[in-house]
């Protein structure tokens, strides 16, 4: 398996190491970004600028997900002792807890993800870029390879960028990036 790996990583370009021409060339970009319809063309060959949700549990999953609790087994054990000692009221009334105890949890977690949802929805990320020689406020999501993007102290990195312009960015630690501290 290791040669797999280090076949995978020799066959990648090294963007780092490349000049800025260099990579607006093999991107089939310049700096005044792409055009509409190459940003349109290039969307749908691409796809949008997010990352595959992983799949949703099913109801058996979320279901089984309740019960496997050290509580629930030790309650599911009691009312099988009261059921051998044929004390049949404490059997039901056990039952009804696990069962009631199930069913909250799992309204409880399908509120959850949905606020979950909602709050992703409210916090799409954006990105400035340069579409058509004009700076441009659009979803992340509709950055596409070759894009030219500006980003700002606060900003959320939209993708995966090679840096074309940098002064110094400002930084807790710039001497990770080989910056000299102001004075």
């Amino acid at each position: 398996m290791p040669d797999v790996e280090i076949a995978m990583t020799e066959n990648e370009t090294k963007w780092h190491s490349l000049t800025i021409e260099e990579c607006l060339k093999m991107q089939d970009t310049n700096p005044e970004g792409l055009t509409e319809t190459e940003a349109e063309a290039r969307l749908k060959k691409y796809g949008t600028n997010e990352l595959t949700p992983p799949p949703k549990p099913g109801f058996f999953m979320r279901l089984f997900m309740q019960i496997n609790n050290i509580l629930i087994y030790i309650l599911i054990a009691a009312a099988i002792v009261a059921g051998v000692l044929q004390d049949w009221a404490e059997v039901i009334l056990i039952t009804g807890v696990v069962v009631i105890n199930v069913a909250i949890g799992l309204i409880q977690e399908g509120r959850a993800e949905q606020a979950a949802e909602a709050i992703k929805g409210m916090l799409s990320s954006k990105a400035t870029v340069i579409r058509g020689g004009e700076r441009k406020l659009l979803d992340a999501k509709n950055v596409v390879p070759g894009d030219i993007c500006f980003i700002q102290s606060g900003d959320r990195c939209p993708a995966d960028l090679r840096m074309i312009e940098v002064p110094c960015p400002q930084t807790a630690l710039p001497w990770i990036l080989g910056c000299k501290q102001r004075a």
